[in-house]
């Protein structure tokens, strides 16, 4: 990872794109994992951290190696996308309130 951030870095335009392909690299994918985890109690671990990953990968692919102008809209949604068909996939777990105990005076 230091080689690869090495080589962006000497390979760069400037400070000012450095930072702003940092802040786009998985922002997308956090926004994704955020909203779900936040506001609904749909997917899981599994469906969080495979749309972290796979929302990473595609934006630093589409955006190095293809220069595709609409990267970060594609791994947002893409990011989405792999949430949800894993989220459907995973096990509902049941949360059980736990049972009040007194104790004798």
């Amino acid at each position: 990872i230091g080689i690869l951030a090495y080589t962006l870095a000497m390979h760069a335009e400037g400070v000012y794109n450095l930072v702003k392909d940092a802040s786009a690299f998985g922002s997308g994918a956090v926004f994704v994992v955020f909203m779900f985890g936040m506001y609904t109690k749909f997917g899981g671990a599994r469906s969080a951290a495979s749309a972290l990953v796979v929302g990473s990968v595609l934006w630093f692919v589409a955006y190095y190696i293809f220069d595709f102008e609409f990267s970060f809209i594609g791994a947002t949604l893409c990011s989405l996308v792999v949430y949800v068909v894993l989220a459907f996939r995973e096990p509902v777990v049941k949360v059980v309130p736990a049972l009040e105990v007194s104790q004798p005076d």
